[in-house]
């Protein structure tokens, strides 16, 4: 089987860094396309392995669309696949317009039962996101490393419950009270986004069937969006003090950041690996992501940082053996307590540092997930819906 990883433009630091391992991961028979647009070689090569029974062609977000032969209205006989890096809902209308042929790859597992919530034909797969293989030196990290808590990505405050209720969006006003309950319960409970919103329709009395898929999809981005806007808030607002903090990426204004942590504002991802380098413990507070985990969590591990984590069924055995720590969906002061008693003991935080990279070496690496999910896709036709 032939792996073909399409990388079409310029794409960002850590998309690369993703393509990249991914290649890397399976030198045997992993190949990548890019320049597209640009290159008549790309495009004679990309002609070649679309009628390749065995090839399966990985692209990301609904950015690489190929249709049936105007000649036969076949469709090639390649294995077609989209992988949803982030929050998919965003890219509905992309997904939307992808033949019934596609298979989707949703980075958590919850996506694809979402899938079938919005209606979309396409045979889906979980397939997490995960990382390269470790870098760090006896699989542990020391205890000189300078930053105590590292967080990577984009924060700021909740916005106005009542200016949020009134706004103007794709979305009929009266929903915006159930979008607003519904992220408020993801960021405190952990519940999935589909089961809150539901759930959150059914408390306001209002029909969440009688939307357009379109609006279902914007309402599912915004509750994941909220959520994860409050729930971050809320993190930051609970560290403990005394503590060297570090924050890279977009950190809105009126964002409530500890005092006296370093706000790096976006930095290229090549400069976030070497942050990993230098700090004792990554921070991933993504709701929404109850049943997966984003590539940070990999990368970091990667290079011997210890993880603290909103909880994931993907992350329950590093959870369950120490290896990690879980901040619990809604406990800010438990988040404080498990960091600074963490912190206080780095001959303990350098054990769980090791263990986690000895379990994340053997079973999590980018070669992992796809000896995982191959087998399943060499079983799907890719030209049926589910």
């Amino acid at each position: 089987m032939r792996l073909v990883f399409v990388k079409l433009g310029d794409v960002a630091g850590w998309g690369q860094a993703q393509i990249d391992a991914m290649v890397a991961a399976l030198p045997e028979n992993g190949v990548l396309l890019d320049d597209l647009k640009t290159s008549q070689a790309s495009l004679q090569r990309m002609q070649a392995y679309l009628l390749e029974r065995d090839a399966v062609f990985i692209s990301y977000n609904g950015s690489f669309r190929i249709g049936p032969s105007p000649a036969t209205g076949a469709m090639p006989p390649a294995t077609l696949t989209f992988w949803y890096v982030d929050g998919p809902w965003v890219h509905y209308g992309d997904a939307a317009a992808l033949p019934p042929a596609y298979i989707s790859l949703y980075c958590c597992q919850d996506h694809v039962e979402a899938s079938r919530y919005l209606g979309l034909p396409h045979r889906a797969f979980f397939l997490p996101h995960g990382g390269p293989p470790p870098t760090v030196e006896d699989g542990a990290q020391s205890a000189d490393r300078p930053i105590d808590i590292l967080f990577v990505g984009n924060v700021g405050p909740p916005p106005d419950e009542e200016a949020f209720l009134a706004e103007e969006s794709s979305l009929p006003v009266a929903y915006h009270a159930a979008v607003w309950a519904a992220a408020g319960d993801q960021a405190t409970t952990g519940v999935s986004t589909l089961d809150a919103w539901t759930e959150a329709c059914r408390d306001t009395g209002i029909d969440c069937d009688g939307l357009d898929t379109i609006a279902k999809a914007g309402a599912l981005t915004s509750i994941e969006r909220l959520g994860q806007i409050q729930a971050r808030s809320a993190l930051f607002a609970s560290l403990p003090a005394g503590t060297r903090i570090v924050a890279a990426g977009d950190i809105a204004p009126g964002t409530p950041v500890p005092e006296g942590a370093e706000a790096l504002g976006p930095v290229p991802f090549e400069t976030v690996l070497q942050l990993f380098d230098r700090s004792k413990i990554v921070l991933n507070m993504t709701p929404k992501f109850r049943t997966g985990a984003t590539e940070r969590v990999w990368f970091a591990l990667s290079r011997g940082a210890v993880i603290a984590s909103n909880p994931s069924t993907l992350l329950a055995d590093f959870f369950a053996s120490d290896e990690m720590i879980c901040l619990e969906s809604g406990q800010p002061d438990a988040w404080a307590e498990g960091l600074r008693r963490a912190l206080d003991d780095p001959a303990d935080l350098a054990h769980m540092s090791r263990r986690a990279v000895d379990r994340y070496a053997g079973g999590h690496t980018w070669r992992h997930r796809f000896e995982g999910i191959l087998p399943s896709i060499a079983k799907a036709d890719g030209r049926a819906g589910m």
